[in-house]
C-alpha cells in the first residue's frame, strides 16, 4: 500500500510549503508528497527546497492554472487507490491521513472521503479512490480555473450512487480564500467573472444551482 499527497498551488507558496511540512509529520507519512504547480513554474524557487531536504517531496509543473486538470493528473499518472489531494491552504493535525487512509481502507464500497470540517462540496481535503476515479470519470476542466468542479463531482457521484463520506477526526486547520488575497485587482476582474461563467455553466449543465438540480444525466455534455 502506498499514500499520495499531492498539494495543489497557484499564488499561496508560503501556505502551501507549510502544507507539505504538516503532511511530513504525520503519524502516517505519506510515501510522496506531490505539489502540482498551477503557478507556471513560480512556486519552485519558493518549495524547491523542500524537494531538496525531503527526498518523498515532488513538484510537478502543470500546463495550465486549472484545478480540475491538476485533480485528473493525479490519477492519470499514479497507479495507487490512496491518493489525498489538498488545497494548499489547509494544514492536516499529524493523525489525519492516517484516519483518512484507514477509512478507506475500512469502507471498500465506499469511493470519496473528506476530511472532517470540509464544508458543503468544497474539497478542500479529500482521498478519492482510483476505483471511484474510474467510475465518476475524469473532473471537468471546463470549470475553468476553478469553483463548481466539486459540486459537479459530487453530483455526478450522487447519480452513480455515492456520496461523500466525511472522516471524522480527520481534521485540518484551514486558511481560506488565501489565492484571493494575492490577487490583484485585474485578477479579481477575471476571477469573478469566470466565477460567474463557472456558475452559469453548471446550471445549464444540471438545470439548476447546487442542491437545486433537475437533471439526472448533464445536459449537452
Amino acid at each position: 500500500m502506498k499514500v499520495y499527497y499531492c498539494c495543489t498551488t497557484y499564488k499561496s507558496f508560503d501556505l502551501a510549503y507549510d502544507s507539505v511540512l504538516a503532511a511530513l509529520r504525520s503519524t502516517l507519512v505519506p510515501d510522496q508528497i506531490i505539489i502540482l504547480d498551477n503557478s507556471g513554474g513560480q512556486c519552485t524557487p519558493h518549495l524547491q527546497p523542500l524537494t531538496e531536504k525531503f527526498s518523498n517531496v515532488f513538484i510537478w509543473p502543470q500546463s495550465k492554472n486549472n484545478l480540475s486538470h491538476a485533480w485528473n493528473t493525479t490519477f492519470q499518472n499514479i497507479a495507487e487507490d490512496y491518493i489525498i489531494n489538498a488545497n494548499d491552504d489547509i494544514q492536516v493535525e499529524p493523525y489525519t491521513i492516517e484516519r483518512m487512509v484507514y477509512a478507506a481502507e475500512t469502507n471498500p464500497k465506499q469511493i470519496l472521503f473528506a476530511g472532517d470540517g470540509t464544508s458543503g462540496n468544497a474539497f478542500s481535503l479529500f482521498l478519492l479512490t482510483q476505483k471511484g476515479y474510474n467510475t465518476i470519470g475524469k473532473f471537468d476542466e471546463r470549470f475553468d480555473p476553478a469553483y463548481f468542479e466539486d459540486n459537479d463531482y459530487a453530483r455526478r457521484s450522487l447519480i452513480k450512487g455515492y456520496s461523500i463520506q466525511s472522516v471524522i477526526g480527520a481534521t485540518y486547520q484551514h486558511v481560506g480564500s488565501s489565492t484571493l488575497k494575492k490577487y490583484t485587482p485585474q485578477e479579481m476582474d477575471i476571477h469573478h467573472n469566470a466565477f460567474r461563467a463557472n456558475a452559469a455553466y453548471y446550471i445549464q449543465k444540471w438545470g439548476g444551482k447546487p442542491h437545486e438540480e433537475i437533471y439526472e444525466t448533464a445536459f449537452n455534455n
